[in-house]
C-alpha cells in the first residue's frame, strides 16, 4: 500500500474523531476527549512526515501512537462514551493504519519477501503465525526450515 493511502486512512480517522469526542460528557471533553484529539493530530503530523523520514524507528513511533489511540479509544468504550459500532469503525481505521506501517516494515525483511512470492499479501506476523500454526497442525513441527522449500516440496 502507499503513503497515498495511510495518509487517507490517518485523515479519515481524525476527521471522524472530533465531532465524535466532542458529544463525550462534559466533564471527559477537558481529559478525555482533548488527549486523544492531540494524539491523533500527532498521528497525522508523524504520517505527514513519514513521507521524508521513512525507516523503522519512524514507524514504530507511528505505530505507538496508534496503540495510545487504540487503548483510549477501548476506555471510551468501556466506560458507554462510544457505542460498539463507533468502536469498531475506528479500530478498523487503526488497523488499517497498523497493516500498512507493519506491511512497509515487512518488506524489508528477507523471510517476508519470500512469503511474499509465495503469493501471501504483506507477510506480516499474522501471517506467519498462521502458516506456523497451520504446519505444526500438519505435523511439520518446527518452522524453522525455508518456506520457499516447503512450497517446492508439496
Amino acid at each position: 500500500m502507499s503513503y497515498k493511502t495511510l495518509f487517507q486512512k490517518t485523515y479519515d480517522l481524525v476527521r471522524w474523531i472530533y465531532p465524535t469526542v466532542s458529544k463525550f460528557p462534559r466533564s471527559q471533553r477537558t481529559v478525555l476527549s482533548e488527549r486523544i484529539e492531540l494524539i491523533s493530530l500527532r498521528l497525522l503530523e508523524m504520517v505527514i512526515d513519514f513521507s521524508e523520514k521513512d525507516t523503522k524507528d519512524y514507524r514504530k513511533k507511528i505505530l505507538n501512537e496508534v496503540h495510545k489511540l487504540q487503548i483510549l479509544l477501548r476506555l471510551c468504550k468501556d466506560l458507554s462514551f462510544l457505542k460498539f459500532k463507533q468502536y469498531e469503525y475506528a479500530s478498523s481505521l487503526l488497523a488499517g493504519i497498523s497493516g500498512i506501517l507493519d506491511y512497509r516494515d515487512s518488506k524489508s525483511k528477507t523471510e517476508d519477501s519470500k512469503l511474499g512470492e509465495i503469493g501471501s499479501v504483506g507477510g506480516g506476523v499474522a501471517q506467519k503465525m498462521v502458516l506456523s500454526a497451520g504446519f505444526r497442525i500438519l505435523g511439520y513441527g518446527s518452522t524453522s526450515f525455508s518456506l520457499q522449500e516447503s512450497v517446492q516440496g508439496a
